[in-house]
């Protein structure tokens, strides 16, 4: 024992000692962020269908009950994926409107039910979209609007 001590008092050893626990801190940080860091944050707002809102919609992704991590710009109805709107939507939050460049819709969305866009509730005019479900492929369409009906978990439809 006395041998450790006596190799442990050596002020090379203890430099040297120093600089392995450094890089050690660093590769278990690096490591820590790499595999532990994606873990899913706490949920801070719930719609009634499930849908739950995930810190800062702007940049985040939105998270369903499920945890599956939707895209950012698309437009789901429950859990479906019902299209993809273009990045940086207008608000008119003095008229609850949503105005987007475009839209892609894959599917048909129920008109019935809200769309949803990151924490809002979209009440959208898709009925010219019905014949969508006999067609192959999408359809896009320009400058698409739609009334924001509610915002996270206080989504209501008229």
């Amino acid at each position: 024992m006395s041998a450790i001590w006596k190799w442990l008092s050596l002020k090379k050893n203890q430099t040297t000692l120093s600089f392995i626990g450094a890089g050690v801190v660093v590769v278990v940080a690096a490591v820590w962020k790499a595999f532990f860091s994606h873990a899913e944050p706490p949920m801070s707002a719930s719609a009634p269908n499930g849908i739950a809102i995930v810190g800062s919609t702007v940049n985040n992704p939105v998270v369903n009950n499920n945890h599956a991590v939707r895209e950012i710009n698309g437009l789901y109805q429950g859990d479906n994926k019902v299209g993809v709107a273009s990045p940086g939507p207008s608000i008119d939050d003095a008229k609850n409107v949503i105005a987007f460049g475009a839209a892609t819709f894959e599917s048909y969305p129920n008109p019935a039910q809200p769309i949803e866009y990151q924490n809002l509730m979209l009440q959208c005019d898709v009925s010219f979209l019905k014949n969508l479900s006999h067609t192959v492929g999408s359809i896009s369409i320009g400058d698409f609007k739609c009334t924001i009906v509610g915002h996270g978990g206080n989504a209501s439809v008229p």
